[in-house]
């Protein structure tokens, strides 16, 4: 996959989903999901429905494409004093994702393992609020990346 063919940022994935036909508040909200992870409110778990819905729809619509499903990244206390709990949460949603990705034939690239610590947080070295990752951090985004793209 040519660099300049992958869509990486979440605000790509709304134009590319408008741009494919899907109406602008449901790419919205698809992008608000891969942006949190999880459904906005527990009562929208029907976005799980359209996430599996839009990994359809590439599938039959888009045959040819190669689909990369990332995992959501792991956080640490200085984030949030809740960093073990969110992060259970965040490694179902992970095995969620996974599940769907291998359901349509996709990859699932795992960077919550590259990127936790032995007590199963995010190690304080890739990110300085405990959150969103360093230049370390995303040097092992990429790298962990890199290794699935194909020249």
């Amino acid at each position: 996959v040519p660099f300049k063919d992958v869509i990486g940022c979440r605000d790509d994935i709304m134009v590319y989903l408008m741009y494919q036909g899907v109406e602008p508040i449901k790419a919205f909200k698809i992008m608000e999901f891969v942006r949190k992870g999880r459904p906005s409110k527990p009562k929208d778990h029907d976005q799980w429905v359209e996430y599996e819905n839009i990994l359809s729809l590439i599938s039959s619509h888009l045959p040819n494409t190669e689909v990369y499903c990332i995992s959501i990244i792991p956080q640490n206390r200085e984030f949030s004093e809740n960093a073990h709990e969110n992060n259970q949460k965040i490694i179902e949603t992970n095995e969620k994702i996974d599940r769907l990705a291998k359901m349509h034939g996709y990859e699932f690239i795992n960077l919550y393992d590259a990127l936790v610590d032995e007590t199963g947080l995010l190690e304080t070295k890739y990110s300085k609020d405990g959150l969103h990752l360093n230049r370390k951090g995303y040097k092992v985004f990429t790298n962990t990346v890199k290794d699935y793209l194909k020249e």
